[in-house]
């Protein structure tokens, strides 16, 4: 799991040159969607999720 801007982005860039299966993460659907296009573009597929990663609660509802 990574979102789609800084530290994150760039492990699950990473992991999905890697082959792994990816899902990224964004508080915003513009981000998300801008993120998956982004991924796309390089030939990378990842899953994408509206979740807020900073709120403990909202990570535990997502799993």
């Amino acid at each position: 799991m990574g979102g789609v801007s800084g530290l994150g982005r760039a492990v699950a860039c990473k992991a999905a040159e890697l082959d792994a299966q990816v899902m990224i993460t964004s508080r915003e659907q513009d981000k998300l969607t801008e993120g998956q296009r982004d991924f796309a573009t390089a030939g990378l597929h990842v899953t994408g999720c509206i979740v807020d990663t900073a709120d403990v609660s909202s990570i535990t509802a997502f799993f």
